[in-house]
C-alpha cells in the first residue's frame, strides 16, 4: 500500500480542524464588533480587544493585541456576560470554537500526524 494515499486523513482532519477555528475566530470578530458598537464600556473594560480581522477604525493592532480571550472564560461565564445577553450566542459560539480546538482538535492532529509517521516508517522499513 502507499503511504501517500493515507496522508489524506491527516489532511482532512487538519482541513478540518484549521476550518473550525477560522470559524471561531469569526465569531471572536461578531462578538468584539459587537461590543464595540453597543457596549463601549464592557469593550473598555476587558482591555479594548480586536478581532481576528476586526478592529476599530484608527486603533492600532498588534498581535498581542487580538482578543484576550481568558482562560477563566473557558469554565465560567464572565460577570459582565449578563448585562448583554444579545451576545451570548457569540459568545458561546466563540467559546465553543476555542474549546473544540484546544480540547479535541490540537490532541487529535497531533495523534494523527504521530500515527501517519509511524506507519509511514512501518510500511517502508518494518519494525526490526
Amino acid at each position: 500500500m502507499e503511504p501517500g494515499y493515507l496522508l489524506l486523513i491527516p489532511l482532512a482532519v487538519a482541513a478540518y480542524c484549521f476550518a473550525r477555528l477560522f470559524s471561531a475566530w469569526m465569531a471572536v470578530d461578531r462578538f468584539v464588533k459587537a461590543l464595540y458598537r453597543d457596549h463601549k464600556h464592557i469593550w473598555i473594560k476587558i482591555g479594548k480587544p480586536n478581532g481576528y480581522r476586526w478592529n476599530p477604525q484608527g486603533h492600532y493592532v498588534f498581535p498581542t493585541s487580538m482578543f484576550y480571550f481568558q482562560n477563566t472564560w473557558f469554565r465560567n461565564d464572565p460577570e459582565w456576560l449578563t448585562s448583554v445577553p444579545e451576545l451570548r450566542v457569540d459568545f458561546e459560539a466563540m467559546r465553543s470554537g476555542f474549546r473544540f480546538w484546544n480540547r479535541r482538535a490540537v490532541p487529535l492532529m497531533i495523534s494523527l500526524w504521530i500515527g501517519f509517521g509511524l506507519l509511514v516508517v512501518y510500511l517502508r522499513q518494518g519494525w526490526g
